[in-house]
Protein backbone atom coordinates (compact mmCIF):
# COMPACT_ATOMS: atom_id res chain seq x y z
CA UNK A 1 0.00 0.00 0.00
CA UNK A 2 3.18 2.23 1.08
CA UNK A 3 4.14 1.65 -2.15
CA UNK A 4 1.32 2.15 -4.18
CA UNK A 5 0.98 5.94 -2.87
CA UNK A 6 4.97 6.57 -3.27
CA UNK A 7 4.18 5.30 -6.95
CA UNK A 8 1.42 7.50 -7.15
CA UNK A 9 2.90 10.60 -5.51
CA UNK A 10 6.12 9.98 -8.06
CA UNK A 11 3.94 10.29 -11.05
CA UNK A 12 1.91 13.32 -9.98
CA UNK A 13 5.02 15.08 -9.19
CA UNK A 14 6.23 14.20 -13.00
CA UNK A 15 3.27 15.10 -14.54
CA UNK A 16 3.31 18.73 -12.90
CA UNK A 17 7.39 18.81 -13.62
CA UNK A 18 6.23 17.91 -17.92
CA UNK A 19 3.19 20.16 -17.46
CA UNK A 20 5.40 22.97 -16.54
CA UNK A 21 8.10 22.55 -19.31
CA UNK A 22 5.18 22.17 -21.98
CA UNK A 23 3.92 25.46 -20.93
CA UNK A 24 6.90 27.26 -21.48
CA UNK A 25 7.30 28.64 -25.11
CA UNK A 26 9.74 30.69 -27.38
CA UNK A 27 8.29 33.79 -28.76
CA UNK A 28 9.91 34.53 -31.84
CA UNK A 29 10.76 38.65 -33.14
CA UNK A 30 11.89 40.24 -36.28
CA UNK A 31 11.17 42.20 -39.03
CA UNK A 32 9.64 39.82 -41.07
CA UNK A 33 8.17 35.89 -40.82
CA UNK A 34 8.14 35.62 -36.80
CA UNK A 35 5.70 35.26 -33.88
CA UNK A 36 6.01 39.33 -33.46
CA UNK A 37 7.55 42.02 -35.17
CA UNK A 38 7.83 44.01 -31.86
CA UNK A 39 9.49 43.08 -28.41
CA UNK A 40 6.57 44.71 -26.91
CA UNK A 41 4.08 43.25 -28.50
CA UNK A 42 6.10 39.60 -27.63
CA UNK A 43 6.30 40.38 -23.64
CA UNK A 44 2.47 41.03 -23.81
CA UNK A 45 1.94 37.86 -25.06
CA UNK A 46 4.13 36.13 -23.08
CA UNK A 47 3.77 34.17 -19.87
CA UNK A 48 6.25 33.72 -17.08
CA UNK A 49 9.00 30.56 -17.89
CA UNK A 50 8.75 31.94 -21.61
CA UNK A 51 11.40 32.86 -23.87
CA UNK A 52 11.37 35.90 -26.31
CA UNK A 53 14.00 35.09 -29.34
CA UNK A 54 15.12 37.99 -31.12
CA UNK A 55 16.05 36.16 -34.26
CA UNK A 56 17.86 39.02 -36.29
CA UNK A 57 20.15 42.09 -35.37
CA UNK A 58 17.43 44.68 -36.55
CA UNK A 59 16.50 48.09 -34.36
CA UNK A 60 13.72 47.69 -32.00
CA UNK A 61 12.14 50.33 -29.66
CA UNK A 62 12.54 50.24 -26.14
CA UNK A 63 10.52 51.91 -23.07
CA UNK A 64 9.89 47.85 -22.52
CA UNK A 65 8.73 46.38 -19.06
CA UNK A 66 9.41 42.99 -17.94
CA UNK A 67 7.48 42.15 -15.33
CA UNK A 68 7.48 38.26 -15.30
CA UNK A 69 10.72 35.31 -15.48
CA UNK A 70 11.37 36.16 -18.70
CA UNK A 71 13.92 35.58 -20.46
CA UNK A 72 14.59 38.25 -23.34
CA UNK A 73 17.61 36.79 -25.43
CA UNK A 74 18.86 36.62 -29.34
CA UNK A 75 20.98 34.10 -31.16
CA UNK A 76 24.07 34.18 -30.46
CA UNK A 77 25.61 35.05 -33.94
CA UNK A 78 23.49 38.60 -34.06
CA UNK A 79 23.00 41.00 -31.35
CA UNK A 80 20.01 43.17 -31.70
CA UNK A 81 19.56 46.69 -30.61
CA UNK A 82 17.18 48.02 -28.34
CA UNK A 83 16.68 51.91 -28.05
CA UNK A 84 14.71 55.06 -26.51
CA UNK A 85 14.86 58.65 -26.54
CA UNK A 86 12.21 58.87 -23.63
CA UNK A 87 12.25 59.91 -20.23
CA UNK A 88 11.88 55.76 -19.12
CA UNK A 89 14.58 52.86 -18.95
CA UNK A 90 14.69 51.43 -22.44
CA UNK A 91 14.43 48.19 -20.30
CA UNK A 92 12.97 47.56 -16.64
CA UNK A 93 12.58 44.57 -14.90
CA UNK A 94 10.28 45.68 -12.08
CA UNK A 95 8.85 43.21 -9.43
CA UNK A 96 9.64 40.40 -11.09
CA UNK A 97 11.64 37.36 -9.58
CA UNK A 98 13.62 35.72 -12.49
CA UNK A 99 14.01 37.60 -15.43
CA UNK A 100 16.67 37.67 -17.14
CA UNK A 101 18.45 39.70 -20.55
CA UNK A 102 21.69 38.46 -22.64
CA UNK A 103 23.14 39.34 -26.24
CA UNK A 104 21.48 42.37 -26.72
CA UNK A 105 22.62 46.18 -27.40
CA UNK A 106 20.27 47.64 -25.16
CA UNK A 107 20.86 52.20 -25.68
CA UNK A 108 19.33 55.06 -24.02
CA UNK A 109 19.67 58.57 -26.01
CA UNK A 110 17.19 60.68 -23.77
CA UNK A 111 17.53 64.14 -22.94
CA UNK A 112 16.21 64.22 -19.42
CA UNK A 113 18.37 63.90 -16.26
CA UNK A 114 18.94 60.62 -14.94
CA UNK A 115 18.28 58.74 -17.39
CA UNK A 116 18.99 54.74 -17.64
CA UNK A 117 19.48 52.24 -20.35
CA UNK A 118 18.29 49.44 -17.73
CA UNK A 119 16.75 49.69 -14.41
CA UNK A 120 15.62 46.65 -12.30
CA UNK A 121 13.37 47.64 -9.34
CA UNK A 122 12.05 45.78 -6.61
CA UNK A 123 12.81 42.42 -8.49
CA UNK A 124 15.00 39.29 -6.92
CA UNK A 125 17.32 37.16 -9.53
CA UNK A 126 17.33 38.81 -12.28
CA UNK A 127 20.35 37.99 -14.91
CA UNK A 128 21.84 40.56 -17.18
CA UNK A 129 24.72 38.85 -19.14
CA UNK A 130 26.51 39.43 -22.09
CA UNK A 131 25.01 42.79 -23.40
CA UNK A 132 26.33 45.87 -24.53
CA UNK A 133 24.40 48.39 -22.05
CA UNK A 134 25.36 52.45 -23.34
CA UNK A 135 23.30 55.29 -21.47
CA UNK A 136 24.02 58.59 -24.24
CA UNK A 137 22.05 61.14 -23.17
CA UNK A 138 22.15 64.57 -23.38
CA UNK A 139 22.19 65.64 -20.03
CA UNK A 140 23.84 64.96 -16.92
CA UNK A 141 23.07 62.05 -14.25
CA UNK A 142 23.16 59.11 -16.27
CA UNK A 143 23.33 55.57 -15.52
CA UNK A 144 24.22 52.53 -17.93
CA UNK A 145 22.66 50.01 -15.79
CA UNK A 146 20.47 51.17 -11.71
CA UNK A 147 19.53 48.29 -9.04
CA UNK A 148 17.06 49.66 -6.93
CA UNK A 149 15.64 47.92 -3.91
CA UNK A 150 16.44 44.65 -5.68
CA UNK A 151 18.19 41.20 -4.68
CA UNK A 152 20.47 38.27 -5.52
CA UNK A 153 21.28 40.12 -9.32
CA UNK A 154 24.41 38.67 -11.45
CA UNK A 155 25.36 41.61 -13.91
CA UNK A 156 28.13 39.55 -15.88
CA UNK A 157 30.44 39.60 -19.43
CA UNK A 158 28.59 43.35 -20.24
CA UNK A 159 29.91 46.21 -21.62
CA UNK A 160 28.72 49.07 -20.04
CA UNK A 161 29.08 52.63 -21.23
CA UNK A 162 27.99 56.14 -19.94
CA UNK A 163 28.95 58.65 -22.32
CA UNK A 164 26.78 61.97 -21.84
CA UNK A 165 27.88 64.96 -20.69
CA UNK A 166 27.53 66.81 -17.30
CA UNK A 167 28.53 65.18 -13.78
CA UNK A 168 27.27 62.03 -11.93
CA UNK A 169 27.07 59.77 -14.62
CA UNK A 170 27.62 56.35 -13.16
CA UNK A 171 27.65 53.18 -15.35
CA UNK A 172 26.47 50.79 -12.78
CA UNK A 173 24.82 52.25 -9.64
CA UNK A 174 23.46 49.97 -6.66
CA UNK A 175 21.11 52.07 -4.45
CA UNK A 176 17.81 51.95 -1.68
CA UNK A 177 18.55 48.41 -0.18
CA UNK A 178 19.81 46.06 -2.64
CA UNK A 179 20.99 43.11 -1.32
CA UNK A 180 23.63 40.65 -2.60
CA UNK A 181 23.88 41.63 -6.11
CA UNK A 182 27.29 40.72 -7.97
CA UNK A 183 28.87 42.92 -10.60
CA UNK A 184 31.72 40.57 -11.96
CA UNK A 185 33.42 40.41 -15.03
CA UNK A 186 32.19 43.63 -16.73
CA UNK A 187 33.90 46.35 -18.30
CA UNK A 188 32.74 49.79 -17.64
CA UNK A 189 33.59 53.12 -19.06
CA UNK A 190 32.20 56.19 -17.77
CA UNK A 191 32.69 59.73 -19.41
CA UNK A 192 31.31 62.91 -18.74
CA UNK A 193 32.21 66.87 -18.72
CA UNK A 194 31.59 67.69 -14.67
CA UNK A 195 32.77 65.37 -12.07
CA UNK A 196 32.19 62.83 -9.64
CA UNK A 197 31.62 60.17 -12.97
CA UNK A 198 32.03 56.86 -11.22
CA UNK A 199 32.01 53.46 -12.74
CA UNK A 200 30.36 51.38 -10.04
CA UNK A 201 28.54 53.24 -7.49
CA UNK A 202 26.79 51.70 -4.34
CA UNK A 203 24.77 53.13 -1.65
CA UNK A 204 22.51 52.40 0.83
CA UNK A 205 22.74 48.78 0.41
CA UNK A 206 25.07 45.98 1.42
CA UNK A 207 26.49 42.11 0.97
CA UNK A 208 27.01 43.41 -2.86
CA UNK A 209 30.29 42.10 -4.50
CA UNK A 210 31.77 44.03 -7.57
CA UNK A 211 34.75 41.93 -8.51
CA UNK A 212 37.00 41.51 -11.84
CA UNK A 213 35.69 44.02 -13.75
CA UNK A 214 37.35 46.57 -16.13
CA UNK A 215 36.64 50.17 -15.75
CA UNK A 216 37.45 53.60 -16.51
CA UNK A 217 36.45 56.69 -15.12
CA UNK A 218 36.39 59.94 -17.62
CA UNK A 219 39.91 60.13 -16.24
CA UNK A 220 41.05 57.12 -17.51
CA UNK A 221 41.86 55.68 -13.66
CA UNK A 222 39.84 52.37 -13.80
CA UNK A 223 38.70 52.65 -10.30
CA UNK A 224 35.62 51.77 -8.63
CA UNK A 225 33.24 53.60 -6.03
CA UNK A 226 31.73 51.15 -4.54
CA UNK A 227 30.02 52.01 -0.65
CA UNK A 228 28.06 48.83 0.27
CA UNK A 229 26.82 49.85 3.46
Amino acid sequence: MENRAALVASTVISLLVLLSVAQAATLTVCQSGCDHVSVQSAMSSASSGDTILISDSGGYQGNITINASINLTSNSTTRPTIFSDSASPTILISGSSGASVSNMIVIYNGTSSSGSAMTIQSAAGSKIQNNVVNATGSDENHVGLIIISSSSTTVSGNEIYTTGPGQKNYGVHVKDGSEGNEIINNTVRTMGDGGLNEGVRIESSRNNTVSQNIIFTDDDSGSESANDD
